[in-house]
């Protein structure tokens, strides 16, 4: 009875595997809708280069420069007038009443400058922040653009490009957990396309329009005038 058990107990495991082979082959077999030999096309930028070489973002570099030189100058400005008023509180005597109000005007003008700088401060790294941003929105809609008129599949960035800063044992260890890539082709980089694309498109823009520059005619021949032969 144990023996003709067994035996039926194999007749089924042969069954299964009968129907399950076919089944088994479908899930192996290649599916009809990925063809033959569609390698995804991969490219990669040096995104550092890309920000340092591109006409948008140096535009709004030299902005930020214009504002800061500005803010510098209120705050020297504001310094040289603290020196004045501390010359005149020196000048008077000691515990007068000129010389309390005097002080009352310095305190002021020290606490203005001190507001002035936290405020050019704040000011500068926002709009630093801004620019980085913006830049970085840029170069991605820009990358999509490009990487959709050229077949690309993937633009990546390569990050074993940059150098790893010497350090302590553990920041070494932090930038090279931070990296991804150890090689990339240099013939897979498309940084200077991309570049030369978004300088083009700055340069269309900042161009003044036809409407803008007003048309340069010939002056007009006075009425009865001859107009020359």
């Amino acid at each position: 009875m144990k023996r003709i058990r067994l035996d039926l107990l194999a007749v089924l495991l042969v069954g299964f595997v009968a129907l399950g082979l076919p089944a088994l082959k479908s899930i192996l077999r290649p599916s009809a809708s990925i063809p033959a030999g569609g390698d995804a096309r991969v490219a990669t930028i040096d995104l550092e280069k890309v920000y340092n070489s591109i006409d948008a973002y140096k535009s709004k570099l030299e902005a930020i420069k214009v504002v800061e030189e500005e803010l510098k100058s209120q705050a020297e400005a504001q310094q040289a007038a603290i020196k004045d008023l501390e010359a005149e509180f020196d000048s008077y005597q000691p515990g007068s009443e000129a010389q309390l109000k005097s002080m009352a005007q310095l305190q002021a003008a020290v606490g203005e400058l001190k507001a002035l700088q936290v405020f050019a401060q704040a000011k500068i790294e926002s709009m630093q922040a801004r620019a980085l941003r913006d830049a970085y929105l840029l170069v991605k809609d820009a990358t999509k653009r490009f990487a959709e008129k050229e077949g690309i599949d993937y633009v990546m960035l390569d990050d074993s490009i940059p150098q790893i800063e010497a350090s302590n044992a553990k920041q070494m260890l932090a930038q090279i957990s931070a990296r991804r890539f150890l090689f990339a082709s240099p013939g897979n980089d498309v940084t200077a396309q991309l570049v030369a694309m978004l300088n083009a498109e700055f340069k269309d823009k900042s161009a003044p329009s036809a409407s803008t520059q007003g048309t340069s005619t010939a002056p007009a021949t006075p009425a009865g005038a001859a107009s020359g032969g």
